[in-house]
């Protein structure tokens, strides 16, 4: 979950296209499907995008840019025991 459009699309972009280079290079080992979203920075877009992803996919892992964003997802997150990489300012830890 990343912003693909709006203002931090700029910031979205390169994230995206990292992790897929990443998956590209280690196709071999990690058998994995990447899906990606436009949260466009919003917590409610976040959170919105992840329960429709939940409802019909199954996730090994989420990965979400933003303090606000990442926050939304939180409880969600820690209910499924779900593991979730955060590009954000906060330690989710505590």
């Amino acid at each position: 979950l990343v912003p693909l459009s709006g203002p931090l699309a700029p910031i979205g972009e390169p994230i995206k296209t990292g992790l897929m280079l990443a998956h590209e290079d280690h196709k071999d080992q990690a058998h994995l499907q990447l899906v990606f979203d436009d949260h466009q920075f919003s917590a409610r877009m976040a959170l919105s995008s992840l329960s429709q992803h939940l409802a019909r996919d199954n996730f090994a892992a989420v990965v979400c840019f933003g303090t606000q964003p990442s926050l939304a997802l939180k409880s969600e997150i820690l209910k499924r025991q779900t593991p979730m990489l955060s590009l954000s300012a906060l330690d989710f830890a505590n």
